[in-house]
């Protein structure tokens, strides 16, 4: 083996070097690329779009390991058990001590790597709440997290990272704002079964969210396209199925206060709060973000009135569950139309040069699949875009029917893959209308997904928890 190729890493990895995709693809003649990754599918069209053909998978590999170990139990199983158990005593006693400690900071964000955290917290403290982000691991995505916990090899070594952890938040946290994954526990065999009482001795009240992935068990999904697009990209999504369904009754009812929205309502069973979505933004700073990038374009470009081609911007994570085929084929049957128009493909990308690519964009095209719009189209909108997505109809009547939104609120031009091209050709064609639709588009994530918008939601919960804000956030070190 040569090397490694990675978009987010750079340096070595076990002696061998790490490139950049641009720095070695296509491949010198007789090279194979091997893909070792979750997302086949996704870097397959990837590598595919890069002029690549000769690449193998690995997933059946992957696939056959995984299930060895889970036939086996895993490396030493008894290991792994008695360091569980003492895991479970040692964050028994921290949860006893919490329970009599004054804790100084009201909410807790985490554990699991996600950009909405930082933007969470940012609402949290808009509403007069302290808060923090804590996370177990980093992503290329996003690493603006307060406290970051690094995960070790070594299953006696990760025991000991992941009472840290739990320290932290009993002891620090009034509140935890986490996913349906769970708490600090949420990698462990069997600890994370115990978390909702061991935050209940420690007198932490608990708020669940889902993000996606955390809720997916398919047997509840009616949506068969994307159910078969994950399967696509996500070629081992099904070994987690029942640990899925298992932590949605769990969280379900060892929460305080479960919050619900987008198609996340397809898979769960109750809510106690519904909205379109529980993403926050900051839509000032991409506002300014956004007048920034377009003056700095030129004449050139559509935006200033020039003759440039249309610039439409996707930025997908998952490129089956994004719909990104049917989008490259549209664009392609607009070009033999005759129509100036380009794509721009953003993807594996930092979310700063996926916000600098769309604030240059004419028309973002979101997913095609899902069925409701996420953080990609809520940026979008604030950047003043006009935004293309796939939105189910049954979706969208349950959320005028609940009171959630007006009838004619979405400002989203809506398609599918059958209807894409047809959407897009109006809208290229219509300058006034992109920028009729974009500032409407403002106007939804100021009223819906604005700091001060989702910061109210929470404040709402939070006092319903018998949690009021007490102010800034104090310094204190992590535990030892």
């Amino acid at each position: 083996m040569n090397g490694f190729i990675d978009n987010g890493k750079t340096g070595t990895l076990n002696g061998l070097p790490i490139h950049r995709p641009a720095e070695v693809l296509p491949p010198p003649a007789g090279v194979t690329v091997i893909i070792a990754s979750m997302f086949a599918g996704a870097i397959a069209g990837e590598l595919r779009s890069r002029g690549v053909s000769d690449w193998v998978s690995a997933a059946p590999l992957i696939r056959n390991v995984i299930q060895a170990e889970q036939a086996r139990g895993g490396p030493n199983p008894i290991l792994a058990a008695l360091n569980e158990c003492v895991l479970v005593l040692c964050a028994f006693v921290v949860a006893v001590i919490a329970r009599f400690r004054a804790k100084t900071v009201d909410v807790g964000i985490g554990p699991e790597c996600l950009i909405n955290n930082q933007y969470h917290k940012r609402a949290l403290l808009h509403a007069g709440y302290s808060a923090e982000t804590f996370v177990i691991g980093v992503t290329h995505v996003t690493q603006q997290f307060d406290h970051v916990f690094i995960p070790r090899r070594i299953v006696a070594s990760n025991v000991a990272v992941l009472l840290r952890v739990f320290h932290l938040a009993a002891t620090r946290y009034r509140l935890l704002y986490v996913y349906f994954g769970g708490g600090p526990f949420y990698a462990s065999r069997w600890a994370w079964r115990v978390e909702p009482l061991l935050f209940a001795i420690a007198r932490t009240r608990i708020v669940v969210l889902p993000y996606g992935q955390d809720i997916q068990d398919f047997t509840r999904c009616p949506n068969l396209p994307f159910k078969h697009a994950t399967t696509v990209d996500y070629p081992f999504q099904n070994r987690d199925r029942q640990r899925i369904a298992d932590r949605i009754d769990l969280w379900t009812r060892g929460a305080g206060h479960v919050v619900s929205g987008c198609d996340w309502v397809d898979y769960m069973h109750h809510w106690d709060t519904l909205i379109p979505g529980h993403f926050a933004i900051d839509a000032d700073g991409l506002r300014r973000r956004a007048e920034d990038a377009i003056s700095s374009i030129g004449a050139g470009s559509i935006l200033t009135g020039g003759d440039a081609p249309v610039r439409i911007v996707h930025a997908p994570n998952h490129r089956t569950i994004k719909g990104t085929p049917h989008v490259v084929a549209a664009v392609e049957r607009l070009r033999e139309e005759g129509i100036p128009v380009e794509l721009t493909i953003v993807e594996a990308a930092a979310n700063q040069t996926v916000l600098e690519q769309m604030a240059r964009a004419d028309i973002v095209v979101d997913q095609l699949v899902i069925g409701w719009y996420a953080m990609v189209a809520i940026e979008a909108m604030a950047l003043g875009k006009p935004v293309v997505c796939y939105i189910r109809p049954d979706l969208h009547a349950l959320y005028v029917g609940a009171g959630v939104l007006a009838g004619d609120e979405l400002p989203l031009v809506m398609a599918n893959p059958e209807t894409l091209a047809d959407a897009l050709r109006p809208l290229i064609a219509d300058r006034e209308r992109r920028r009729a639709l974009g500032v409407k588009g403002q106007a939804y994530v100021r009223d819906r997904h604005s700091i001060t918008t989702i910061g109210a939601v929470f404040a709402a919960i939070n006092q319903e928890l018998g949690v009021p804000p007490s102010g800034p956030v104090p310094p204190a070190p992590l535990p030892n």
